[in-house]
């Protein structure tokens, strides 16, 4: 099992078999979002319209490297607001206390801002 494998176990409940490197470290003060109890998360923005099929199918959501996650995962965005919308999904990097931090993707609706409150759905 990769390091990258453990780190992700230890956060999120997720197992996974092939997964990318680690992204680069991330300042906790920039975390703008927080994940939404049972957010769908995966490590490639192809896999994630295959993950809601998948759901309850441990081997198929490793196969696809997908997730449901935790709430209050601290994440940031990666792209700017107008780069993204219209129901495509986000690539946000996932802050893990003392374990680093990775890169997936999931849709505006799987977060809500740092205070709480949910994202505005033109920005989905």
């Amino acid at each position: 099992m990769t390091r990258l494998a453990r780190v992700l176990l230890g956060c999120c409940a997720l197992t996974v078999t092939t997964v990318q490197a680690p992204a680069a470290p991330v300042a906790k003060s920039e975390a703008k979002l927080l994940t939404n109890d049972g957010a769908l998360l995966c490590l490639s923005a192809e896999n994630i319209t295959q993950a809601p099929q998948a759901r309850g199918d441990e081997k198929r959501m490793q196969e696809i490297g997908c997730i449901f996650a935790k709430q209050g995962i601290e994440a940031v965005r990666l792209e700017p607001e107008e780069m993204t919308g219209g129901g495509k999904p986000w690539r946000v990097r996932l802050l893990m206390p003392g374990k680093g931090a990775i890169t997936v993707w999931g849709y505006g609706f799987m977060f809500t801002q740092r205070d709480g409150r949910p994202i505005p759905r033109e920005f989905w």
